[in-house]
């Protein structure tokens, strides 16, 4: 199975941080996101700082969602859903330092 980067829709960054139970915040352009999962009763996941995860494209991870601590370092092979994007500013200016990063 081919893995997939998840990245930023509004930058292209791929880097975040967790802000709550399924948000995650860009640390390029501070647009939120919410990891995209099915609705139906199951147990928390919760990553403890220092695991190292990765979740395949098919896993369900359901009722109640998905806790990352910091120091954890987590793949989605999945789709993250748009919650609220930086300002245009923000995302300008993390084009331009992800577009330095990249030369």
């Amino acid at each position: 199975m081919s893995q997939k980067t998840v990245q930023c829709t509004q930058c292209g960054g791929a880097d975040f941080n967790n802000e709550a139970n399924d948000l995650v915040r860009c640390v390029y352009c501070n647009s939120l996101f919410k990891v995209v999962e099915p609705k139906t009763n199951q147990h928390k996941v919760i990553v403890e700082g220092g695991a190292n995860v990765t979740f395949g494209r098919n896993v369900k991870i359901t009722g109640g969602g998905l806790l990352i601590k910091k120091g954890a370092t987590v793949t989605i092979n999945g789709d993250l859903g748009l919650l609220k994007p930086g300002s245009p500013d923000e995302i300008e200016g993390a084009k331009l330092r992800l577009k330095k990063i990249k030369e």
